[in-house]
């Protein structure tokens, strides 16, 4: 008895305290911080995560125990998925033999870098440069799409330099090289990848038929972010076109006023559409996966 009249007394006082508007006010505030910390954390995490992912994505070295090499690194900096390229930093600085004290090259190289060629000049700095790297993908297949892309990186002395030098190399040396006429320059690569909204895997590797260049192979697609927002947007965007639906339907054949409210909702709708599509991150002109899914309906 006592307990019954303990529940009906707590009862009313949530009752009262329900009917004050400041305190119906703290019990939203408390829901939607709940909500907050619900979301909103985790959601940054993942994206520090692919932020992570974004750093060293590969390296390697032709002969680790060297101390006579060529330090290479790429940096994917942006990627043209619409015209399948992607633009990558590359710099290049000489170790060892290879250089002199003030970092400049010691010796003349050429470095060969899929189809683009660089000669490196004795006595000057390494220059850094840009290095376009084909793609081949389905961009319309936004936002589950995929590329992949090869180049190749090899560097030698030039023969021209070597040429005009005492070279005292052995004929030994020479062989391990490649040939006595051309001396193949062992190289250290990595690979970063920092483009934003989409996520690399990269294999460097050497062949047994062609062991003096690194082959670089590199594979992207969207990250976790791009996808669920894209995914989002489409849902949201098919909420809208049921909404417009179930309006005129009701219009049509239930005889519903069609009052300014509702044509300013249908208005909105219309022209809201096009701009949630171009919210996505990165999505292609008309036509992809995504417009199939949900912006034509």
């Amino acid at each position: 008895m006592y307990r019954k009249a303990l529940a009906h007394r707590a009862s009313d006082c949530a009752r009262t305290l329900w009917r004050h508007s400041r305190y119906r006010r703290l019990v939203y505030f408390v829901l939607m911080l709940v909500g907050w910390c619900v979301l909103v954390p985790p959601m940054y995490l993942v994206f520090l995560h692919e932020g992570g992912r974004s750093d060293t994505i590969a390296q390697y070295s032709q002969r680790p125990e060297a101390q006579d090499y060529v330090d290479v690194t790429l940096i994917a900096q942006s990627a043209n998925l619409d015209k399948h390229q992607l633009s990558a930093y590359v710099e290049v600085v000489p170790n060892g033999k290879y250089a002199l004290a003030n970092g400049e090259a010691a010796l003349g190289l050429v470095g060969y870098f899929g189809d683009t060629v660089v000669q490196f000049t004795k006595n000057r700095r390494m220059q850094a440069f840009d290095l376009a790297i084909n793609l081949d993908g389905s961009p319309h297949l936004f936002p589950f799409d995929t590329h992949e892309g090869e180049t190749s990186v090899l560097v030698i002395r030039n023969g021209d330099d070597r040429a005009s030098t005492n070279d005292t190399s052995t004929a030994e040396e020479d062989a391990v090289r490649g040939t006595e006429t051309t001396e193949f320059v062992p190289v250290h690569l990595t690979f970063f990848g920092s483009v934003q909204s989409l996520n690399f895997e990269a294999k460097l590797t050497t062949s047994a038929s062609d062991p003096v260049s690194i082959r670089i192979q590199v594979n992207i697609e969207r990250t976790a972010l791009t996808l669920a927002f894209s995914i989002i947007v489409m849902v949201f965007m098919w909420g809208l076109a049921l909404a417009q639906s179930t309006l005129a339907f009701q219009v049509l054949f239930s005889n519903r006023q069609a009052g300014p409210g509702i044509l300013v909702f249908g208005i909105t709708s219309i022209f809201s559409l096009p701009a949630l599509r171009a919210a996505q991150p990165g999505i292609p002109n008309m036509g992809c996966a995504s417009d199939a899914l949900c912006f034509f309906w």
